[in-house]
């Protein structure tokens, strides 16, 4: 019959389990106070391909949905010019990627903040017109976008000024 030991019953007082628990508890703490919890995928990569004006794909598979930003599809207004624009800024360049709260969306992609040059690519994109601010996670780089897609829409930038219909999903 299986029991449970406790720490006491290892014969010296638990100590090394209560060292264990309290580095791994330190490692945590540490990490969450530096904004790098979780650790969702990578921290860096290089992007192999654009599938979308939202998604890309690292030169490890690593497939990564861009956080605070919804691209419109390849069939709707504006999806070509959106994917076109994603591939000039992201293709074949290296990127540090900056994760939020959730790590997956439900298709199994990595949500990410993708970083190029130090900055976010999902502001660049939604301030160019070619995404619209779509925050499913509040974090410290949503507001920024948000603020980048209202000012491109006053603007009429890129789809907003093309589009008779917004062709992705806003808030």
């Amino acid at each position: 019959m299986n029991r449970l030991i406790s720490c006491h019953e290892s014969g010296n007082g638990g100590l090394p389990a209560r060292a264990a628990v309290g580095a791994i508890l330190s490692a945590v703490s540490t990490a969450l106070l530096a904004g790098c919890w979780p650790a969702c995928g990578p921290a860096t990569g290089v992007v192999a391909h654009v599938i979308d004006g939202d998604t890309v794909e690292l030169d490890n598979g690593t497939r990564v949905r861009l956080l605070s930003i919804d691209a419109p599809e390849a069939d709707a207004c504006w999806g070509a010019q959106s994917a076109a624009g994603a591939v000039s800024l992201l293709q074949g360049r290296k990127v540090a990627l900056r994760y939020a709260t959730e790590c997956f969306d439900d298709y199994g992609r990595v949500l990410a903040h993708v970083i190029i040059d130090g900055k976010d690519a999902s502001l660049l994109l939604a301030s160019g017109g070619l995404a619209c601010a779509w925050i499913l996670q509040e974090d410290p780089d949503a507001p920024p976008v948000r603020e980048a897609a209202r000012q491109a829409a006053r603007q009429g930038v890129g789809l907003w000024g093309e589009c008779p219909d917004v062709p992705c999903r806003s808030n």
